[in-house]
């Protein structure tokens, strides 16, 4: 007999995303010290606001890895934690995109350099003001939080 397929019971509020990515990235943190957050965007940031497009209960989840000495264990084991805490419960994916990983690097040059931080920009244009950081530190997401911000 096939296995049925699971249907989510539970809708993923953005509350709860917030908070089971943040467990996920604070526990992948502690076992590799390269792995330093991640970032929501898409339409799961957008619940609630107002004329922004709402996520479906099926709409992916729209991440993107921040790692450091781009270390691609770290990439991978970020993607699998939070997966393994949504994916299964809640019937959504976790896309990582064709943006590839935030390099650690790149965002500490963009806070001390005017050219890097426009080039930095340059190359997360996609990341607008629809986003959610989630760093293992608070100093990790106001690195990246400045780093994205517009000169």
């Amino acid at each position: 007999m096939a296995e049925k397929e699971q249907i989510p019971t539970e809708k993923l509020s953005k509350t709860l995303l917030i908070e089971l990515t943040r467990n996920a990235v604070v526990m992948v943190h502690e076992q590799n010290p390269n792995a330093l957050g991640v970032i929501i965007h898409g339409s799961r940031v957008n619940e609630g606001v107002d004329g922004k497009k709402q996520p479906r209960i099926d709409s992916d989840v729209d991440t993107i890895i921040i790692r450091n000495n781009r270390d691609e264990k770290a990439l991978a084991n970020l993607a699998d934690e939070i997966w393994k805490r949504i994916g299964p419960s809640f019937g959504v994916l976790i896309d990582t995109g064709p943006w590839g990983p935030m390099e650690w690097e790149a965002v500490q040059k963009a806070n001390v350099s005017a050219g890097s931080r426009e080039n930095f920009q340059n190359e997360w244009q996609h990341l607008t003001d629809s986003r959610i950081v989630i760093g293992a530190t608070p100093e990790i997401e106001k690195a990246v939080t400045k780093a994205l911000q517009p000169l």
